[in-house]
């Protein structure tokens, strides 16, 4: 057989051969006898430097979730570029009882160093299993760190093929790093092979930091003390959940009260969870989720987002109770939670309480990730918001522009729902309107608030109107859209802006050109005359295909006196299917039908009267001047 010694590179990222051994003998790492000797048990190592590549950058960023190391394959991937199955191999630092005689194999070898004698516990430990292809068996990665972290790579012959990490108990990693000593796994004893002797395909190692590992074959009768560590490698990582798919043994596990395996499994296989019997689904992830590694709540709670069948009120009441500060647990569990946050307000209530806490943290990973799950959460239920405003508040003024503009998103549903509750961030939001800051967002929230205090935004009315001049296309159009709001209150505010709005009246969007007809509608009532240049265009706007503009278009006519969109307004009021806009059309004629009072005699000017539109064609007028009322039909 042949002990490779050598290290791996860092900064070259590749593991450097510095000598070998073959049968007690030395090889100098530049031997030409020795890459044609190894060639035949060999991948082309462009292959393999491809896979080796693939494997890192997946681990590296596809699996980046819930603090733990990285499943980075390089031992492997060494191991792999010396020798292939059907060889079996292990990586170890030797025992130092064995140094010496190491060294004594190693005096007449050239290019070969020997690794430092320190102790195993002096460096990050790890286990790790190789398994096939030879004869059929399931091609595996098994990688067990001293943090409790197992990453499993299932590949070819394997019942689920993918990359898989877990946690185990700090009891099982003690059990097993106890079993590697307790069973002499590093004695020179098994690592010679005499010339009949045939190769498995299964290796194991035992690997202390990076730098420097043992390469070694078994015969093929292995020495118990390999058996003995396999098999408790094997049951550590559940490797055969991975390779068998068996659907009792997922089930046992989901239900043995260690479910971890089982939940990484079904949340990359997500069709394997209508699969199982429901209640082992429901068991594996309520216990996942009450497990203490963060990283098993976490896949306990993607497996339950893809749960298609009904869960349980308890289950909910558990995810809404999982206490951790971990921002990527926060945001997975309030994912979660979403699913059922319109129909069960209890269990949102007391997520969002634990939310608050955590947005007041110092910790700015925390406190980001409260504030996207309270925003996440307030889409459902906005009251819940009501609370974390002075926090919010906070965040706006001092915080950084990824976290205002969450704040804001956030605060806009709120806004959106009950806009009074808004009302204690005004000057807040009105700085960010003056300021242009995240001003899309804010000025919609400033035009929420609007509607229900409207004098809130008074004072920002001629920023507003800076706003219809800026050369971005959305901050004019909020802009046109808060003055709209403004103009029901204040339409003698919004006088001055009237030739403005009759210059939107020409844009292609719809909403744009509503927002203008409902400023030009309003000033109307206070200042026909100001409205008057606008006359041909709010015709033309009679017939647009939106019911709303048509809607302020028809009262804009009516308050002004344009006699001569009589026939336009009559045409519509028939021909339209849309009520309100026919009560509108109604109102419109009957605005442009008075002249005088029957009762005082006094001239009727129709920007001043009080109109009621019923059952769409019939309209109530008051005089200005006197108590008179009457219903008519205009025509």
């Amino acid at each position: 057989m042949v002990v490779s010694i050598g290290h791996f590179d860092t900064d070259q990222d590749e593991f450097v051969i510095e000598g070998r051994l073959h049968n007690g003998a030395a090889v100098p790492g530049s031997s030409d006898d020795w890459v044609q000797w190894v060639t035949q048990f060999r991948e082309s190592p462009h292959d393999i430097d491809r896979e080796y590549h693939r494997i890192e950058q997946q681990s590296r960023l596809d699996r980046q979730i819930i603090d733990r190391p990285a499943a980075h394959p390089r031992d492997e991937y060494s191991l792999m570029m010396k020798m292939k199955t059907p060889y079996q191999m292990a990586s170890i630092r030797p025992p130092i009882r064995e140094y010496e005689t190491l060294k004594t194999i190693a005096d007449d070898a050239s290019q070969l160093t020997l690794p430092p004698q320190n102790e195993l516990e002096s460096s990050p430990v790890s286990l790790r299993r190789y398994s096939g292809p030879s004869d059929g068996q399931p091609l595996s990665f098994v990688i067990i760190y001293e943090t409790g972290h197992v990453a499993v790579h299932a590949r070819e012959n394997c019942a689920y093929e993918g990359q898989y990490q877990f946690t185990i108990s700090d009891e099982a990693v003690t059990d097993l790093i106890e079993c590697v000593y307790e069973s002499e796994f590093g004695s020179l004893s098994h690592t010679y092979l005499g010339p009949k002797d045939s190769l498995a395909a299964t290796s194991l190692g035992f690997c202390v930091g990076t730098n420097q590992q043992w390469v070694y074959a078994y015969t093929d009768s292995p020495p118990n003390a390999f058996t003995t560590v396999d098999d408790a490698v094997r049951s550590a990582s559940r490797i055969d959940l991975f390779e068998t798919g068996d659907h009792e043994t997922i089930t046992s596990t989901l239900t043995s009260g260690r479910p971890a395996p089982a939940l990484s499994l079904l949340a990359q296989n997500t069709d394997l969870i209508e699969e199982l019997p429901h209640e082992a689904v429901l068991a594996g992830i309520e216990t996942g989720i009450q497990s203490d590694p963060d990283r098993t709540k976490y896949v306990a709670l993607e497996v339950l987002s893809n749960v298609q069948s009904t869960v349980p009120d308890h289950l909910w009441e558990t995810v809404c109770t999982i206490e951790s500060d971990h921002p990527d647990l926060i945001q997975k569990m309030t994912a979660a939670t979403t699913v059922v946050a319109a129909t069960k307000s209890e269990l949102v209530e007391g997520l969002a309480t634990t939310l608050l806490e955590t947005l007041r943290a110092e910790d700015p990973r925390r406190r980001t990730a409260a504030l996207e799950s309270l925003k996440t959460l307030s889409e459902h239920q906005p009251r819940i918001l009501i609370d974390a405003l002075p926090t919010i508040e906070t965040i706006l003024k001092d915080g950084r522009t990824s976290d205002q503009r969450t704040a804001l998103d956030a605060v806009l549903s709120l806004a959106k729902a009950e806009p009074e509750h808004v009302e204690p961030l005004a000057s807040t939001l009105l700085t960010f309107i003056e300021d242009r800051t995240l001003p899309i967002r804010s000025s919609a929230i400033v035009g929420h608030l609007a509607k229900a205090r409207p004098d809130v935004a008074v004072p920002a009315i001629e920023t507003f109107a800076e706003w219809l001049d800026a050369d971005e296309t959305r901050i004019r159009a909020n802009g046109l859209a808060v003055l709209a709001d403004l103009a029901e209150t204040y339409p003698e505010k919004l006088r001055p802006y009237a030739p403005q709005a009759r210059e939107f009246l020409e844009d292609d969007d719809e909403l744009v050109k509503y927002n203008a007809t409902s400023i030009l509608a309003r000033v109307a009532t206070v200042a026909p005359d100001a409205v008057e240049p606008a006359t041909d265009a709010l015709r033309e706007a009679l017939s647009v295909d939106h019911p709303p503009t048509q809607l302020n278009a028809c009262w804009a006519l009516g308050r002004m006196g344009a006699h001569d969109a009589r026939p336009e307004l009559q045409t519509l009021r028939e021909q339209t299917e849309v009520e309100d806009v026919q009560a509108a059309a109604t109102a419109g004629l009957m605005l442009l039908s008075l002249s005088e009072c029957p009762r005082c005699g006094d001239r009727i000017e129709p920007h001043q009267v009080s109109v009621a539109v019923y059952e769409h064609t019939k309209a109530r007028w008051e005089c200005p001047w006197c108590d008179y009322s009457t219903v008519v039909r205009p025509e």
